[in-house]
């Protein structure tokens, strides 16, 4: 194999994840970052050289759960876009290019695959196109005979060039000559790196496809999350349970579960695997966890009951039902609080954003989406698709029909 150098963006501000704060790519699923499985992929097949890029607010973040042997990280400072955060790394300018988004999650084989066609591509450019039947809201490739005629964002659902999304796996065999063509593109619009390589392809520089049909996921919406979860049960799962966690032998375990150090399963709970139950975390007695995720020192309490969703650190519970939600960290619920995760007919649930823009979620079923440092008291219904800012406080008895400000 040729040297390749592998550079991951991981610098975006994630304006569509708001009001949670996370770094997308730092999010974890079964305690490590999605930026680290996406990182182990390519290294499994033989890479070694990373770049990752970053904002100045997450670098050191990144250093510490990456660790810096054979990686070399770079600043982003201003939030321009892909391709400000290309022009922000030092590249070996001779040395093939491949480029990688640090939160998105294609099968490890697909890595394999799309390095085996970049060593043998002819052309200058090689991106990568995901069949889909379904309509998506992104950019779509015009081809013909593989090589790629143009690239269009957001089609109509009807005017679709064709069915192949782009996804950004993208190699280049000269990475001087994108630098090069990413210099000369004037855009008041953070689009620089679309219009960069729709020039290389007018200019009638060789753009070829690597058509992919395997599995994929993104962190684009706070509902992602729950959908990067559910990819990693099926697809990323191994039971594992720490020697010295606490299990009673009156608690119920069915199916694959991994359960970490210091944590604790009392009398009567019972966890359905998949499960994810992190450091120190306690789970008490006649609770029930099926297929979610739960971070480190939480306690769920008594009479809690936790279903498909995915739960930061340190978030207290007691006599609740929390279903299909994404609870950032240090979030607490007083006793009889509840997420309604179903509208009573049935249909898809749509989330208000900022500037009160409902954004389709292409679920049925969703709870709330709530940032870190809230608290919340009893008895408190939380309708469908609800957002909570951080630092909020919620009542007693309120039931909440609309989002609530980050305070």
């Amino acid at each position: 194999m040729k040297p390749v150098q592998l550079l991951i963006l991981a610098g975006g501000i994630g304006k569509r994840m708001r009001p949670l704060s996370f770094c997308k790519s730092l999010i974890p699923f079964a305690g490590k970052p999605i930026i680290k499985y996406v990182l182990e992929d390519w290294q499994k097949i033989g890479i070694t050289d990373f770049k990752i890029v970053s904002n100045p607010e997450n670098i050191k973040k990144l250093k510490a759960v990456l660790g810096e042997k054979n990686k070399k990280f770079f600043v982003q400072k201003k939030p321009l876009g892909m391709a400000e955060a290309v022009l922000n790394v030092k590249l070996e300018k001779n040395k093939p290019l491949i480029i990688v988004n640090g939160e998105d999650l294609i099968a490890e084989e697909g890595c394999q695959d799309f390095l085996k066609m970049a060593e043998k591509t002819k052309g200058e450019v090689l991106l990568t196109g995901l069949y889909r039947e379904e309509y998506f809201p992104g950019g779509y490739f015009k081809i013909k005979d593989r090589q790629v005629l143009g690239i269009i964002e957001k089609p109509e659902k009807d005017r679709r060039p064709s069915k192949f999304i782009n996804l950004v796996v993208h190699y280049f065999r000269r990475p001087f000559l994108f630098l090069k063509y990413l210099k000369e593109v004037k855009t008041n619009k953070d689009d620089a790196y679309e219009m960069a390589l729709d020039r290389m392809i007018k200019d009638k520089i060789k753009v070829e496809l690597f058509t992919y049909q395997g599995y994929w996921q993104s962190l684009k919406y706070p509902w992602h999350i729950l959908e990067m979860m559910a990819l990693i049960f099926k697809h990323r799962w191994q039971r594992k349970v720490a020697k010295n966690a606490k299990i009673s032998s009156h608690a119920i375990i069915k199916g694959q579960v991994i359960i970490e150090d210091e944590a604790e399963v009392y009398d009567g709970a019972c966890l359905v695997g998949p499960v994810y139950l992190g450091k120190k975390s306690i789970v008490g007695h006649h609770t029930l966890i099926r297929e979610s995720m739960i971070g480190d020192n939480c306690v769920i309490g008594f009479g809690t009951e936790i279903a498909r969703s995915w739960v930061g650190h340190r978030c207290w519970f007691h006599t609740n039902y929390i279903g299909d939600s994404v609870l950032e960290e240090n979030v607490s619920f007083g006793a009889g609080t509840v997420t309604a995760n179903l509208r009573l007919d049935g249909r898809e649930i749509f989330v208000k954003r900022d500037n009160q823009q409902k954004v389709a979620t292409g679920k049925n079923k969703l709870g709330s989406l709530i940032a870190k440092d809230v608290k919340i008291g009893v008895n408190v219904s939380l309708m469908p698709g609800i957002i909570i800012g951080s630092h909020n406080l919620v009542y007693p008895h309120a039931v909440l029909y609309d989002n609530l400000k980050e305070r």
